[in-house]
């Protein structure tokens, strides 16, 4: 991590030495800087000239790496199925990564098939548990007589209860099952508590590695499940793969290990056999909710430190480092995501923007949930604090029906998670497909497809230049946020509710939105402060110095915000005393907690904690405002954000004022924003930043211009950067510790007046399918589906050629407004590419210097694959042939397309220049 930070800030100094001698670069680009994706092999028919000609594909297009995922495989390609970590597997691998590093790409591998973990060599032992327990009831003076073996499910433990005492039967059950016991007198039950596989199998598995899911709390199943890859790798001598790879938390409803009871009194301190009723729901809420965040905690424990750590450690000995997303598990998301060595979050579902053009998504199924930044910085947050260079996500899974996701759509979800703190995109996905397959070839059913057969193919580049472009920087340096958010976990553990508690990361009302933490999140996002989320565990290596709240990385913060909670460990309160003590200042959002979570000793620590708070001597400052003086810090409790904030000396930068997103990173001497507009409003104006500098740069991560910004301090003496952003756009700041002279950033002035482009379109069909249509003349501009038939199918690229006077207007350039554009352009002006255009606002810069007074207009118009599929889903819906779930639409229905209407396609206006001044 210290050398990559000593890099980063050589990249810069240098970026700023080329500055003073007037020539502006970005930071160096690579493979981690371009975007990756997955790419699903569907049975690993995979071949060796397919796949290096696909990797070139993908290296031409801009991609930096491939997550290789083995899945279900396609029906007729049976005999060309390959078995998962096989000798001829491996050998498919080592092809893969040894061509990757050949084209300064990349490549990571799931730890196996599908999703989640498991296999057939894992024994019914090792594979996903649950427990239930059943109730019998037992009369005094009696003798109780029963078989309590049960098909399918395993005794573990047999205790008799009553209102005070509990009685291990266990070892009074005879092999075949009985139990035979006396029932003294006073109101027993025996509970029989029984182990059952969960039953679950992994997920679109490869042929030949269906199976159940592993164990997740078991060190020795993990073993036992990684035992074939390690046979695997013994020798295997390609390139080692960057990251091996752990999907979403999908271990349905599994709540149980084979050894849970020891591994409960181990780590709680009692038997859990002793409180079993609660586990049952009888009892006061208060009782259950302790032994069920006992219990929960115990899971968690076992998930980090039996499964996740051990993971890491099997990996890190062979040289690999680890890539995981540890959403949906019933564990604290900050811990798990901070283990490994990547952390990944998931953009899933369609997501929600006012950027004129992009389509209504409110009629999604609602189960597909929206991508929430919010949920993001989870992922985000564990790799800031834990030292992590790089953090990404999963992007595009359902962010729109099949054949109907623009590259529009696709820009502002990657700002989304710019702003949330990501900087590793990985598409959700590409499927290996081999050539001689029919369109639309072999597809998997969850994704957006940024494969080949997608029409977009054609102007992806730009969008993978444009998060290249952006992710150069925002690898660069250390985050630098003000605030850390605690995460109170215990309350949502203390639950007396339900037993698992997985935390999602879309549908998240089961646990985040409603709670006081999401709200003062959102409060943090919306006033444009920086923040990041920090547990327990994290909080434990964090110490105060000058600098303020300090990482062991070396990553500040100014304060620390705990949420109204009702629950916390006493060890927790006590560190934060401390930290306060040292010179930190704390705030507490409400009141201070109450209680202290768990059943076991919990008298003693509640005193303790009752001790602790004892020692902040609150006084009274203003209403619902309290203050503690504690050491060299302060101690704030109330209910007003704003003026606890400010009580802390932290203040929101602007930007939120004027409804823009951003985030903010920082070297020894320079700060960097990320900025992104994502609507309603287009913003022109002078904006405060809440950082020291004497100058600074912007730079345009969708053109690659850049230049020295407008600079000016307010009345105040802060500093002010001039920044012109449309809907949709995006900029960098970089600011300078000294005045800088480069070539100046071109501010454009559009000028009050403009020329409609007039006269005739030769439209002409390039490339696509099912057959390029006639060219034709357009005497106006109009959806190309309303030519006829067979351009209602069409789905591909179409030129627009036309000629255009050069208005004669004194100005510093021209800008090109396409208006409506289904749904990408690529600009050419006498035969000279200016730009592709992918995203709003769909307009290009075309300078002055190639404009001629008369001057051949051309407009590359690619559409989507949405009007094509129709056609195939009438002629041929057998297309859809892969084993498993096969083809589903976004509601996980059958996927039928044969019904839809048409979608507008082409080049739609009006076209306009507008002359402008910089």
């Amino acid at each position: 991590m210290k050398i990559f930070h000593i890099t980063a800030v050589i990249l810069l100094c240098l970026l700023c030495l080329n500055c003073r001698q007037n020539i502006l670069t970005w930071p160096e680009e690579s493979s981690s800087t371009r975007p990756w994706a997955y790419w699903w092999w569907m049975g690993s028919a995979v071949e060796e000239e397919e796949l290096v000609f696909q990797l070139q594909q993908m290296a031409d297009a801009g991609f930096g790496g491939v997550h290789i995922i083995p899945i279900y495989g396609t029906k007729g390609y049976e005999d060309q199925f390959i078995l998962f970590a096989g000798h001829r597997w491996m050998r498919q691998l080592a092809l893969v990564t040894d061509k990757a590093r050949e084209l300064g790409m990349d490549a990571d591998m799931t730890c196996g098939t599908g999703w989640p973990f498991g296999g057939p060599h894992l024994s019914e032992n090792e594979s996903a548990s649950r427990f239930l327990i059943e109730p019998f009831d037992a009369r005094p003076g009696t003798i109780f007589n029963r078989q309590l073996k049960s098909d399918g499910k395993q005794l573990v433990r047999v205790a008799a209860v009553s209102d005070t005492i509990s009685k291990n039967l266990t070892d009074q059950v005879r092999d075949d099952g009985f139990l035979t016991w006396n029932v003294p007198a006073g109101k027993w039950r025996v509970l029989a508590v029984y182990s059952q596989p969960t039953g679950q199998q992994v997920k679109r598995a490869a042929p030949g590695s269906e199976g159940p899911v592993l164990d997740h709390f078991s060190a020795a199943a993990l073993k036992t499940y990684l035992n074939p890859l390690d046979e695997a790798f013994k020798n295997y001598n390609g390139t080692p793969v960057r990251c091996f790879y752990n999907d979403s938390y999908e271990v349905y409803g599994a709540d149980w290990t084979h050894d849970f009871f020891y591994q409960f009194q181990h780590r709680r301190g009692y038997d859990l056999a002793q409180q079993l009723p609660a586990l049952l729901n009888e009892g006061e809420k208060e009782y259950i909710g302790r032994v069920k965040y006992d219990y929960r905690k115990t899971l968690d424990d076992l998930l980090r430190e039996e499964f996740t750590k051990n993971w890491a450690k099997w990996a890190s000995a062979i040289n690999i480092k680890t890539r995981s997303q540890a959403h949906g598990s019933p564990g604290n998301l900050l811990d798990l995501y901070a283990t490994v060595d990547i952390p990944e979050t998931e953009s899933f579902g369609p997501a929600l923007f006012d950027i004129p053009g992009l389509p209504d998504v409110h009629g999604y199924p609602e189960k597909s949930g929206h991508p929430d930044p919010l949920v993001f910085k989870f992922a985000s947050s564990a790799a800031h604090l834990s030292g992590k260079q790089l953090v990404s996500a999963e992007t595009g899974t359902w962010a729109g029906e099949h054949f109907k996701v623009s590259l529009a759509e696709i820009k502002p979800q990657v700002d989304l998670l710019f702003c949330g703190g990501i900087n590793h995109i990985f598409y959700h996905g590409v499927t290996y497909s081999p050539r001689n397959e029919d369109w639309p070839g072999w597809l998997f059913y969850a994704s957006t497809n940024f494969g080949p057969g997608n029409p977009f193919w054609q102007n992806l580049p730009a969008l993978n230049k444009y998060i290249s472009r952006s992710q150069a920087f925002l690898q660069t340096g250390q985050p630098d946020n003000d605030v850390l958010l605690y995460f109170p976990i215990h309350d949502i553990w203390q639950n007396p509710e339900g037993l698992l508690q997985p935390l999602t990361v879309h549908n998240t009302a089961d646990w985040l939105t409603g709670t006081d933490f999401y709200a003062i999140a959102q409060f943090l996002w919306g006033n444009g402060f920086t923040f990041d989320y920090i547990s327990d565990r994290l909080l434990e290596s964090m110490q105060y110095s000058s600098a303020g709240l300090v990482t062991s990385d070396g990553i500040c913060y100014k304060t620390i915000i705990v949420p109204q909670m009702i629950h916390v460990p006493h060890q927790t309160i006590d560190k934060l005393i401390r930290l306060a003590s040292a010179g930190a200042t704390v705030i507490f959002h409400g009141t201070l907690p109450e209680k202290v979570p768990g059943f076991a000793g919990r008298e003693e620590r509640q005193q303790k904690l009752q001790q602790s708070k004892a020692g902040i001597n609150l006084i009274q400052q203003s209403e619902n405002i309290y203050k503690a003086e504690t050491g060299r810090g302060k101690i704030w409790v109330g209910d007003s954000l704003d003026l606890l904030l400010g009580y802390a000396d932290v203040f929101g930068e602007s930007f939120a004022k004027h409804h823009l997103c951003f985030t903010r990173r920082k070297t020894k001497t320079q700060s960097i924003y990320f900025v992104t507009n994502p609507g309603p409003l287009s913003f022109r104006g002078w904006l405060t930043l809440n950082v020291p500098a004497d100058g600074g740069f912007l730079f345009n991560p969708l053109n690659g211009s850049g230049g020295t910004a407008k600079w000016r301090r307010d009345s105040r003496g802060q500093n002010q950067v001039l920044l012109s952003l449309d809907v949709g756009e995006s900029l960098f700041i970089l600011t300078s510790p000294s005045p800088v002279k480069a070539e100046p950033y071109k501010y454009i002035q559009p000028l009050e007046m403009s020329y409609p482009v007039e006269g005739q379109w030769e439209l002409s069909y390039i490339a696509g399918g099912p057959e390029c249509p006639k060219d034709t003349i357009l005497s106006e501009l109009v959806s190309w589906t309303d030519l006829g038939d067979k351009y209602q199918i069409f789905s591909g690229t179409a030129r627009y050629r036309t000629t255009v006077i050069k208005p004669t207007v004194p100005c510093d350039g021209w800008l090109l407004h396409l208006g409506g554009v289904a749904n990408s352009a690529e600009i050419r002006v006498n035969d000279e590419k200016i730009s592709t255009i992918f995203c709003h606002p769909f307009v290009a810069d075309l300078g002055n210097s190639l404009f001629q007074n008369e001057n051949m207009l051309d407009i590359y118009i690619t559409n989507l694959g949405a009007n094509r599929i129709i056609d195939v889903e009438k002629r041929n819906p057998g297309w859809k042939k892969f084993y498993d779930i096969n083809f589903v639409s976004i509601d996980y229905f059958p996927f039928d397309a044969s019904e839809w209407s048409c979608q507008t396609s082409g080049l739609l206006g009006p076209v306009t220049l507008v002359p402008y001044h910089k």
